[in-house]
């Protein structure tokens, strides 16, 4: 696995605001803009998945925007994840570390089972970063073994919550955009309030 230092500090509690224009916070945006969430395709996985047999025990539970998988929708790879994980107290390194074997497996395992080309091993690079009161900031880079192989980025935001002694719950919102640039993040969040292992 492959942890790489901090090289982005991400826009995502205006902290690039405008002297000329109000920031709107991604709440406002969000309640602003209603999102019809059942276009959005769910999914519910346990933990360990096959693609990632040395994750922690646990469950996850998905929402994918409509247009994730079209291109020019602003949607591309834009989903949420609820995974709840049993391991406690999981920190921006813990965090980092359960993307990286997620990641790594998922898109290597769809690589190696469906596509005519081959990604490295340790297919994915993770940066994550503390914003304070168990939210964080980072970014993925992998390959986009859905489609051709290419290089991919994606942007991510989580909320960590400790439910219990023994778990972390992990609330992601992930997108190629940059957080708080792209009205994409409104939908995000919307999606992210909604979802549930119901």
């Amino acid at each position: 696995m492959r942890f790489l230092p901090t090289l982005l500090v991400l826009a995502v509690a205006a902290g690039c605001q405008s002297t000329q224009e109000p920031q709107v916070t991604q709440q406002e945006m969000a309640a602003a803009v209603p999102v019809d969430l059942s276009q959005w395709a769910t999914e519910l996985i346990q933990f360990p998945p096959s693609f990632a047999p040395t994750m922690p025990a646990g469950r996850e539970s998905l929402l994918f925007a409509p247009g994730w998988r079209t291109e020019g929708s602003g949607e591309v790879w834009a989903y949420v994840l609820l995974m709840e994980i049993e391991q406690p107290n999981l920190d921006a390194g813990g965090i980092a570390h359960i993307f990286d074997l997620y990641y790594d497996g998922l898109m290597g395992s769809v690589a190696r089972n469906n596509k005519p080309f081959t990604i490295p091993e340790d297919a994915a690079q993770v940066t994550i970063e503390s914003l304070g009161n168990n939210h964080y900031a980072g970014q993925i880079q992998t390959f986009d073994s859905f489609k051709d192989g290419s290089p991919l980025t994606l942007n991510f935001l989580v909320t960590a919550e400790y439910p219990n002694p023994n778990s972390t719950l992990l609330k992601v919102q992930a997108s190629p955009e940059t957080p708080g640039q792209n009205p994409v993040w409104a939908k995000l969040q919307q999606a992210i309030d909604s979802l549930s292992f119901e």
